[in-house]
């Protein structure tokens, strides 16, 4: 009788608990590259309301994400994350989430993976936005808030660049908060060029300075 009912309670508790027990899965990937899998929490509050969520995040090395998921069809690195609202039930909803890219970083297909399985729980809310702004990549939720209990679906771009850390931010009306995420490295040819046009450019303005 005892085992009878252990065994219930443990099926109960994974149908009940599917986000929790599956919520992690991005950050604990094996499959993702192993310095580049895990969790950032974001947790902030103006005294009276309280942002307190997960972003589970891992970055893949060509070939290695879920094919059926991978919009660069296994030719680039897949930057995947999750917003996880149930680390606090009084949480409020998220509704904008981003992640900076640097000047001269090559990012594409934007978008998300709602295919089953690992990495991440399958389904979640759809972002209504995604787009690429000159800060980074952007997903919006304003019209599909990630409420308390919710967790959105995988959301993830492409590079043919590896990873370094880029802050990534997440918020809702006055509340944000940054964190350090995986996002795209430019290749030192381009932090070379960039260099040069920052050098140009104080170049130019001495000249302009000595001519007045």
């Amino acid at each position: 009788m005892m085992t009878k009912r252990v065994l219930f309670v443990g099926l109960l508790a994974l149908v009940l608990f599917p986000a929790l027990a599956s919520g992690a899965l991005l950050s604990q990937d094996p499959n993702a590259l192993s310095a580049w899998h895990g969790r950032q929490t974001y947790d902030v509050t103006d005294g009276y309301y309280r942002l307190n969520v997960a972003v589970d995040y891992a970055v893949y090395a060509p070939g290695s994400y879920n094919a059926a998921g991978d919009p660069s069809g296994g030719t680039e690195y897949v930057y995947a994350y999750e917003i996880i609202n149930t680390v606090n039930s009084s949480s409020v909803e998220v509704s904008t989430f981003g992640v900076g890219i640097a000047p001269g970083a090559v990012a594409g297909n934007i978008g998300v993976d709602i295919t089953a399985g690992a990495p991440g729980l399958s389904g979640g809310i759809l972002p209504s936005q995604k787009f690429f702004a000159t800060s980074g990549a952007h997903w919006g939720f304003d019209t599909n808030l990630i409420n308390p209990g919710d967790y959105s679906t995988i959301l993830l771009f492409t590079s043919p660049q590896a990873p370094q850390w880029m802050t990534g931010s997440v918020a809702d009306g006055g509340l944000s908060q940054q964190q350090d995420l995986p996002s795209p490295l430019p290749e030192p040819a381009t932090f070379g060029f960039l260099a040069l046009g920052g050098l140009i450019m104080i170049f130019k303005r001495r000249r302009a300075r000595k001519g007045k």
